[in-house]
């Protein structure tokens, strides 16, 4: 009877031991299989499927979430966001590839909480998040993905993608990396009247249909219609197309940052340094105004968006331009250019050249003389030196029939 006791007994502290086993070995981490080399680090990620993304670091943090297919930084007021960012960081993604693993400590690549940087990709089905430490190779990315501790290098610069930048010695998220500072686009055929203001001179310009008519919202024009621009104020006189052109182009503005830090006075609002609005075909008005200028920094303010900006100055003194600057230039000839009385246009068609006057009858050509020299006559024979002419000979006639033999 002991025996079969003890015989339970140790059954039960084996099963009790197989328990207590089972529980610590439930407890404990489990090891993760560690990435093929080469094989892609988020294998089933899809851009499409992403509907916002939560950036973090530190005390930094952004999300960006899309609406009505554009993408807002719902952190920071709404403001739109750079597509081309977004797909930048979607194709890093989706393309990283794992060149090595590391077993160092987190700390040495910056993983470590106090210094990683964290994101999360909300999708339709369970959110992606992983974690950016920092490196010197500015082509390549440390990371860790959800909770698996092994340290990844990665074949793409993540840390440019989810905007970490450097600030003086820290290593910072930049949530301005993300903005669409694209704050307004207009075509040349779309404005239909300008306005600057400088120094306390208005200058007014409109299209005008054969130097009279002004364009008007949304006019059907016809299609022989002859349109120009028009100084209509201070003076009236016809633009310079180049230059209007140019006003247009630079109308379209991209700003360098955001100017909600600065206060009301470093704004400058309340004394502007300039104005300028345009006219719109459909008949939309956009007002421009210009504040505190500081170096290569202008505060521009722009009606119906509720932020300041900072522009370069060179747009703001293309803005507000006067008369001088718009004017079409008349074509003065430099001196001895052309002959005193009314100047013409300049021919497209060059114009033929005068004939030349006839030249001269060509005189006769008169042989020349060669001169041969002819010798002499003889001189006349004197009557004394003439002698009678001799007689035949005659033969004896044994010569002659012996001739005639021969």
């Amino acid at each position: 009877m002991k025996q079969i006791n003890l015989l339970i007994a140790l059954t039960g502290i084996v099963v009790l031991l197989a328990l207590g086993l089972l529980l610590v070995q439930a407890d404990r981490p489990k090891a993760l299989p560690p990435k093929r080399i080469g094989s892609k680090v988020f294998e089933d990620f899809k851009a499409e499927s992403v509907k916002a993304i939560d950036l973090k670091k530190n005390a930094t943090t952004v999300r960006i979430e899309k609406k009505n297919n554009d993408w807002l930084m719902t952190s920071h007021k709404d403001r739109p966001v750079k597509k081309e960012r977004l797909d930048a960081l979607f194709g890093d993604v989706r393309e990283a590839l794992v060149n090595s693993t590391r077993t160092s400590k987190p700390e040495v690549f910056k993983l470590d909480a106090a210094n990683r940087a964290e994101i999360t990709f909300q999708t339709d089905a369970k959110p992606l998040t992983f974690y950016v430490g920092q490196c010197d190779d500015p082509g390549v990315a440390f990371v860790q993905v959800g909770d698996d501790p092994e340290v990844l290098e990665i074949d793409r610069g993540l840390e440019s993608s989810v905007g970490l930048r450097t600030e003086n010695t820290d290593r910072i998220l930049a949530p301005p990396y993300f903005y669409d500072l694209r704050v307004l686009t207009v075509g040349q055929d779309e404005v239909i009247a300008l306005e600057t203001e400088k120094d306390g001179k208005i200058t007014r310009l409109q299209k005008l249909i054969d130097g009279k008519d002004p364009v008007t919202p949304k006019q059907e024009l016809p299609k022989d219609a002859k349109v120009a621009w028009w100084i209509v104020e201070p003076e009236k006189a016809l633009a310079d197309e180049r230059a209007v052109e140019g006003f247009i182009a630079n109308a379209s503005i991209t700003a360098k940052d955001y100017a909600d830090k600065l206060t009301e006075a470093e704004r400058g609002f309340d004394k502007p340094t300039g104005r300028a609005k345009l006219t719109l075909k459909d008949g939309a008005t956009v007002e421009l105004t210009f504040g505190k200028i500081d170096g290569d920094d202008v505060v521009l303010g722009i009606s119906g968006k509720p932020d300041p900006f900072k522009i370069y100055k060179y747009i703001y003194d293309s803005l507000t331009r006067g008369v001088a600057d718009l004017k079409k230039k008349e074509e003065t000839p430099a001196a001895g250019d052309a002959p005193p009385g009314p100047q013409k246009t300049v021919d497209l068609i060059p114009q033929p050249a005068a004939p030349a006057p006839p030249a001269p009858p060509l005189a006769p050509i008169t042989p020349p003389v060669v001169k041969t020299d002819v010798p002499p006559p003889p001189p006349a024979p004197k009557a004394n030196e003439l002698k009678p002419a001799d007689p035949p000979a005659v033969l004896p006639k044994t010569e002659a029939k012996e001739l005639e033999k021969k």
